[in-house]
Parts: structure tokens; C-alpha cells; sequence
């Protein structure tokens, strides 16, 4: 802990204070004040807010808000972690955590089942900090094996006919800014959000790179970094450089605004989407199929996961990749299996006993 002084750049002194917080294991700066006995004041009043927790003392109301503060997550996962822990300390926040069993957490998960991911994840902090002794949510947020993609997915044809309609479907500048996106989210794999908060800057034709650095946050309705506040850089094809460089430029910084020169919100890439999909036979298909597509696009030319892992902006090196993906390789994976074993020549055998 600590109170130092300084002096501001019009000479005023001041008084910092910076306290160690056990929690994060960090020396934190906590405030500035203008003489040192107000300063002092703060010191106290932050160690004792800092003081490490005891099983004994640490109720669902007081962790929640220790963790929403502490938690390294970005701006928008913060809020959503609020949201969805919010209701929760309604109803049971003045009880201990030690108090939450098994049969609250069936309780709770049978009546708000999309809180528990939450709930498991703020109580596994808590246990991590010896604040909490059991995980009350264990096996109700269990992942199944990753989204099931459809027999007769997307193909390189299906990705032709979405660029077609969209010049049929809106016709003009604005169907060529719909096909252009439509391409860069095939053979780039943007989510939709990094779609619409796609710049110029960011499109590195020279190098054929596109450099993933901002998302259109709904959340927050602002541009923001992209998810897990990881900047990227993916490859951009051939097909996609000649889609964005006879691309007008409709917007000084957007590459895909909205024909009133607008950022790609939700509402307005339904707009932009739903029609398209409907032309071509697919009236439930969601924009995000088109990342899939890259993804299946990779995997089938042998890419392998942790590098479309890369392309797409995964933290996990690979996981969700083969999660997702693997059933949808094994038909090609038996192809070229057949291939090769097809290839054995007839060998001169003698015959078997008996025969």
C-alpha cells in the first residue's frame, strides 16, 4: 500500500494512492486526492474493502458484485455476465454461497436454465479463491457435441448462388455492396458483426490480408474490439480482393454501410439478408452459415484445425474447430482412405485351405 505525492502540470501537488488487492494480485491505483489526509482516508477505506474474504462472510451479493469488478472479461461479456447473474441475486442474495446446494441449483436451472452458464462460472471464481466449496452447478451447462451442420451444406455453388441473388435482390450499388459481403464472409469467415464493422484501413490489398480490428457491438451499439477483445489477421482470397477493390466507396471509413451510410445493425442486416436467402431456397439459413462455410471450405482442403482456428478468430486452438467440424469430415476422410486402398495392386495369393 501506498500514498505518494506528485505534482500536476500546473504545480497543484496531489496525493495518489495505490493498494495491493489480493484478489487480482495486482498493486492497483485506487484514487487521487488533493492533501494527504484525505488520501490516507481513501487508503483505509479501500483495505478494508479489499480485505480477503472468508467462507463465513462471503454472500451471493458481495461476490457477485467482487466479480463483475474483477472478472478479465471485455465490456460487453461484463454486461451480459450482469444481466444473467442479475436475477439470481434477486432472489438469493443475501444468502452465503456455502448456502447454495444441489438443490437450488435444480431449482434454479429447472426455472432459467440460459442463467446457469453464468451462475457455473462465477461460482467456479469463487471456489478458485477458496470462497466456495462445491460447484452446485456442475453438469447442468454441459456442451453437446457442437452444432450439427446440416446434410448437403453449403457448397462452393450454394455461396455462387447467394452472391447472384444479391445482385438481383437489391439491385444497384447496394447489391453490390450485399454480394461483396456476402463473399468476404464465405471465403474469410468474418462473423457478421466483424462484417459490418469491417474499414477500409483494414483491408491490406498489397498483402492480401484483411485486419480484423473492430465488430459492430449490438450489445453496446458501438463499435468495439472484435469478440474475446482479440484483434486478428486472416487471409483475404483472390475472389474476396476483387470483390472489395471494385467495391465504391460508399462510406469514408465503413466497407459495407448501409444505403444511408449507416453501420450494418442487426435489423438492418436482416434487411439485407433475408431476401437474399429466400431467392435462393433457404428462408431459415442465418448469416453466421457463411463462417461455417469457411470453416468446412478449409477443412475439406485439408487445412488443418488449429489454423482454421486462426482464420477464424478461435482462442482455443483448435477445440471448437474439430468440435463442430469433425462429423462433417468424415465422409472425405473415407473417400481418400478408399482412394489409397483401392490402389493396393492384386497380389498373387495362394488358396485358402479348403476352398
Amino acid at each position: 500500500m501506498s500514498v505518494d505525492d506528485y505534482f500536476t502540470k500546473g504545480g497543484k501537488r496531489r496525493w495518489r494512492v495505490r493498494v495491493y488487492n489480493p484478489h487480482t494480485k495486482k498493486v492497483e491505483h485506487v484514487g487521487v486526492r488533493d492533501t494527504k489526509k484525505l488520501a490516507k482516508a481513501l487508503e483505509v477505506k479501500a483495505i478494508a474493502k479489499l480485505t480477503p474474504l472468508t467462507v463465513e462472510q462471503i454472500t451471493v451479493n458481495r461476490w457477485r458484485k467482487l466479480w463483475l469488478e474483477t472478472h478479465p472479461v471485455g465490456e460487453s461479456t461484463k454486461k451480459w455476465h450482469e444481466e444473467r447473474t442479475r436475477r439470481f441475486a434477486d432472489e438469493y442474495g443475501e444468502k452465503l454461497l456455502v448456502d447454495i446446494g444441489r438443490p437450488f441449483a435444480l431449482e434454479w436451472h429447472a426455472r432459467h436454465p440460459s442463467t446457469t452458464q453464468v451462475l457455473s462460472a462465477m461460482w467456479a471464481a469463487a471456489i478458485a479463491k477458496d470462497l466456495a466449496e462445491v460447484q452446485p452447478w456442475r453438469g447442468l451447462t454441459a456442451r453437446g457435441p457442437g452444432r450439427k451442420l446440416l446434410p448437403g451444406w453449403l457448397v462452393e455453388q450454394d455461396v455462387a448462388d447467394l452472391a447472384t441473388a444479391a445482385l438481383e435482390v437489391h439491385q444497384g450499388l447496394y447489391g453490390v455492396v450485399a454480394r461483396a459481403m456476402i463473399l468476404t464472409g464465405a471465403y474469410v469467415g468474418l462473423r457478421p458483426g466483424e462484417l459490418a464493422g469491417l474499414q477500409w484501413p483494414d483491408v491490406r490489398f498489397d498483402a492480401g490480408r484483411i485486419h480484423v480490428e473492430h465488430q459492430a457491438n449490438a450489445k453496446l451499439r458501438r463499435l468495439t474490439l472484435p469478440k474475446h477483445e482479440k484483434t486478428r489477421v486472416s487471409v483475404m482470397p483472390p475472389i474476396v480482393a476483387e470483390a472489395l477493390s471494385s467495391l465504391p466507396r460508399l462510406h469514408a471509413n465503413l466497407v459495407f454501410p448501409t444505403p444511408r451510410g449507416a453501420i450494418h445493425w442487426p435489423n438492418a442486416r436482416d434487411r439485407l439478408w433475408h431476401p437474399i436467402r429466400a431467392a435462393v431456397g433457404r428462408p431459415r439459413m442465418v448469416m453466421h452459415e457463411l463462417r461455417h462455410y469457411t470453416a468446412t471450405w478449409l477443412l475439406e482442403h485439408g487445412v488443418s484445425d488449429s489454423d482454421v482456428a486462426d482464420q477464424l478468430g478461435h482462442q482455443d486452438g483448435g477445440v471448437q474447430v474439430r468440435r463442430t467440424y469433425d462429423h462433417h469430415r468424415v465422409e472425405p476422410a473415407l473417400e481418400r482412405v478408399a482412394a489409397a486402398l483401392n490402389a493396393v495392386p492384386t497380389l498373387e495369393l495362394p488358396a485358402a485351405a479348403g476352398a
